[in-house]
């Protein structure tokens, strides 16, 4: 018994100093993170969250558009740390080591639902905001502050850092756009899907497609077809142009919106439309068509403006 007493005893002793098996990580500063756009606050507490492979993200319960900005979140987490994240729907602060998704009541001085509050603590990540896109802002700040590289799919093995403190923002404007020009030179469904994602990681909220002009006519009109067979043939230098059937901008519009991003769809007329001209005589004044155009200069265009034309677009 003496003995079984000792022994009980050393190995106390052991598990009482050993070290623990706890890694250990650096800590972190908030402060020196470059988020753009510049929020209105950034509070800096000098720690790390450690993302893992046992991170799962919480949503609060019953609200559609915040679990579709959870799933965003996740599938980009994936995409980049082959980790398993879980998406689950709680009334309640979540256990340490996750994520949480909350809408909050607006505050007096930011009636916007846009706004959001950031707090990064050792133990969880929770992003309030006073609506779904105000809550899609706070994943992008987050998206800001892990490694740039996180955009790389299956780069990262080890966890993720991010540092502790608090980020306070809402929008100072609310037109925040930027053009596509897909009428001189074409780009397809899946470019204008990545000028999206570059939008929304910088919080933007318009995109402005420019659709038609002297060089092409980029929409499919069906009782029209000859302004996109013809007149998106071609673009600026010659090149083989194309066109959005209506599938292909309804799949832009629907994407933008998923984003929080509106489409902006700019059609030129009467001047600007040589695409046009170009593909129906009776829209020029000679009831001749005229010849496609692969230059860069504009405005020497113009076209009848039939009553029919315009009621059919």
């Amino acid at each position: 018994m003496k003995f079984l007493f000792f022994a009980i005893l050393t190995l106390g002793g052991v598990l009482l100093f050993a070290p623990s098996c706890k890694k250990a990580y650096p800590t972190t500063d908030m402060s020196i993170n470059s988020v753009i756009p510049r929020p209105d606050s950034v509070a800096a507490t000098s720690g790390t969250f450690v993302l893992d492979d046992g991170t799962s993200i919480y949503v609060q319960s019953g609200n559609e558009r915040l679990m579709k900005n959870a799933i965003f979140l996740a599938e980009m987490l994936r995409n980049a740390t082959g980790f398993e994240i879980e998406i689950n729907e709680t009334n309640r602060k979540p256990r340490e080591g996750n994520i949480f998704l909350t809408i909050v009541e607006e505050k007096e001085n930011n009636p916007s639902n846009e706004f959001y509050e950031l707090s990064i603590t050792e133990k969880l990540v929770t992003i309030a905001s006073s609506g779904e896109e105000g809550n899609f802002y706070g994943i992008q700040t987050l998206r800001q502050l892990l490694p740039s590289n996180i955009e790389t799919e299956g780069i990262f093995e080890e966890p993720l850092l991010l540092p502790t403190g608090t980020i306070i923002d809402s929008p100072q404007y609310g037109y925040r756009g930027a053009m596509l020009d897909v009428a001189r030179h074409f780009f397809d469904v899946e470019s204008v899907k990545r000028v999206v994602d570059y939008l929304a990681l910088y919080k933007m909220n318009v995109l402005h497609l420019h659709l038609t002009d002297d060089q092409g006519w980029r929409i499919e009109i069906e009782s029209w077809p000859n302004l996109t067979s013809h007149g998106g043939s071609t673009e600026v230098g010659g090149g083989e142009g194309g066109y959005f059937s209506k599938e292909d901008y309804k799949e832009i519009v629907r994407y933008a919106e998923e984003h929080y991003i509106m489409i902006v769809p700019e059609v030129d007329m009467p001047g600007h439309t040589n695409a046009a001209l170009a593909s129906y005589p009776e829209l020029n004044c000679d009831g001749k068509v005229t010849e496609l155009y692969t230059g860069i200069k504009v405005g020497f265009s113009t076209c009848v403006p039939i009553k029919k034309w315009f009621m059919n677009l």
